[in-house]
């Protein structure tokens, strides 16, 4: 099987949960003797030299080719984005067009494929599969901001969506997204969750004495619900009581703009941490993740947490539900986030034993979303689809 896998960049060229997805989708693959063709891009002034993906991807074999573009540069009019993934979808599509038909499947990461799905058209080979990951354009969101990039998003999206042979979902709550708001038949659409790699599993189900600590893994946008933690983190040490502030603390890693910070002795901003191994021993130390976003896909950072032996309070949104219940820790009602305060009480005042049965569970639950197991669905998925 030939596979070609156009993506947005990969771990660790570039950040975040399509970009990972990516590069374990690629390293997987290529555990498996799949002979890989990888498109990949940087949004920074940088060349990646086959050479050096082949390093990132710890392979060294002859089935990988690896092509590299730079992305186009970011625009200033409303809409830039969608121009600039069309320009390099064709700048892609010019690199690996005289061998195009020599694949059997064509993996499409986001907006990277469009140019090649047009191509396609009419034509029984290669099937052609396209990942959006959480539909987040398709979710509520607030600020006339984030509803102008929606709207301009949309039709983009469906139009890949329907040239496209079928779809993955990360879960139930996705596919009803793509039946209901892009109409697509539930026949194309193909249901495999998210995954860690399972040596990212470290037991840790020990509460930090009689603390607890709350952590918030992201960036500062509405969309990931930061600021309902911010409201909460006031609700809750405005009381002044004696037994909160001796025992609710709270970690933010990420690039949170110093004006949006709360200055306060139980709250640490670590900033924007790149190495793992340094956001590793920040889990480790903490007990709760807190995860209110207003739309999402399927966290990483939820899945990393799990993986290191925290309970997880998080929104209903997404694939969430997929992770997150009572035996782990909390799924909350996005129309309720303002009482955000009173779900971090309870976790305050949750005894130690309680709170290291939920940190185990989240432990036995990721192992159900490794890359050795949800990849192997994968692989097994695309080949049935042949």
């Amino acid at each position: 099987m030939k596979i070609l896998l156009l993506t947005d960049g990969i771990y660790p060229f570039e950040l975040g949960g399509m970009q990972s997805h990516s590069y374990f989708l690629a390293k997987y693959l290529l555990s498996q003797n799949v002979e890989l063709t990888l498109v990949h891009c940087s949004t920074k002034e940088i060349n990646i030299s086959e050479k050096e993906t082949q390093n990132a991807l710890a392979y060294q074999g002859d089935l990988l080719t690896s092509i590299f573009i730079p992305f186009p540069k970011e625009g200033k009019i409303p809409g830039h984005y969608i121009r600039r993934s069309y320009n390099y979808s064709c700048r892609a599509y010019e690199k690996i067009k005289d061998v195009l038909m020599d694949f059997s499947v064509v993996f499409i990461q986001g907006l990277t494929g469009e140019k090649t799905l047009e191509e396609l058209q009419g034509k029984s080979s290669p099937k052609t599969f396209i990942h959006f990951h959480g539909f987040e354009m398709f979710q509520p969101i607030t600020g006339i901001s984030n509803r102008l990039k929606q709207t301009l998003l949309k039709p983009t999206v469906t139009k890949n969506c329907h040239l496209s042979d079928y779809i993955f979902s990360f879960g139930p709550k996705i596919s009803e997204i793509i039946t209901q708001k892009i109409k697509i038949d539930d026949t194309k659409i193909i249901e495999l969750p998210g995954a860690i790699p399972k040596e990212k599993i470290q037991p840790n189900t020990t509460p930090t004495s009689k603390q607890r600590r709350f952590l918030f893994v992201g960036r500062y946008e509405e969309r990931k619900g930061i600021h309902f933690i911010h409201k909460a983190i006031d609700a809750t040490f405005t009381l002044n009581d004696p037994e909160i502030l001796a025992h609710c603390f709270f970690d933010f890693v990420g690039p949170i703009p110093p004006k949006k910070q709360i200055h306060h002795s139980n709250v640490t901003y670590h900033g924007l941490i790149k190495d793992y191994a340094e956001i590793e021993k920040i889990y480790r130390s903490s007990d709760v993740l807190l995860a209110p976003s207003l739309s999402e896909g399927m966290p990483i950072v939820i899945m990393e947490a799990m993986a290191n032996g925290l309970a997880i309070m998080a929104s209903d949104v997404g694939a969430n539900n997929l992770l997150v219940g009572e035996q782990n820790g909390m799924l909350l009602d996005t129309s309720c986030l303002d009482g955000f305060a009173a779900n971090i009480n309870q976790f305050v005042r949750l005894s130690d034993q309680d709170l290291a049965n939920k940190k185990k569970n989240s432990l036995h639950k990721i192992e159900q979303f490794t890359w050795e197991s949800v990849g192997e669905k994968t692989l097994n998925t695309l080949k049935k689809c042949l």
